[in-house]
């Protein structure tokens, strides 16, 4: 009896559904027309749905992002020569001579088209077009003449050093501006 039951119960479960054939319509072969081109309609809908894309839309290509050309900015400081600086903080200047001329530039003035902005390191930094221009500070010779003694006849030498000997005065060295008696 319990064979019989085990036997029925696996009849029941192993039942599978009943098979569903292909309509007639699905089986008809078309003609293929390989020679005729596709029309306009056909060819926006191949390219309006991509097959290989996941979105399958068409790539928008981003918009054209125009760059505004940067202001080029002057060529160097030719004929400019910084010789000197005044003041601090605001009221910081240069003494300069521009092609020649000497003039004074505070700091925030255009010079040939480059902005005085500050001076560090012995140099004036100046900026126009997003570019930085460094001048440095001409260091020039003081203006002072050295002139050569002339050499003395050695008897004239000794008799002066002699003469003038601080052991003779009773002075211990040099003084400057007089003596210390």
């Amino acid at each position: 009896m319990t064979s019989a039951v085990f036997s029925g119960l696996r009849s029941l479960a192993n039942s599978e559904p009943d098979p569903v054939f292909p309509s007639a319509d699905s089986l008809a072969v078309q003609a293929l027309n390989l020679d005729a081109g596709l029309t306009a309609e056909q060819a926006a809908e191949i390219l309006s749905r991509p097959l290989f894309w996941q979105s399958r839309r068409p790539l928008v290509p981003p918009p054209k992002v125009v760059a505004k050309p940067k202001p080029k900015a002057p060529k160097k400081l030719k004929g400019v020569v910084l010789m000197g600086v005044y003041g601090a903080g605001d009221g910081l200047g240069l003494i300069a001579t521009v092609d020649g001329v000497f003039s004074r530039i505070s700091k925030g003035q255009s010079v040939k088209g480059w902005k005085f902005s500050d001076y560090e390191d012995g140099a004036a930094v100046f900026v126009s077009g997003g570019k930085k221009s460094v001048l440095p500070l001409e260091l020039t010779a003081p203006s002072v003449k050295i002139v050569a003694v002339p050499k003395a006849n050695n008897s004239l030498a000794k008799e002066s050093i002699e003469a003038n000997s601080p052991e003779e005065d009773g002075g211990g060295g040099l003084t400057f501006g007089g003596s210390s008696k």
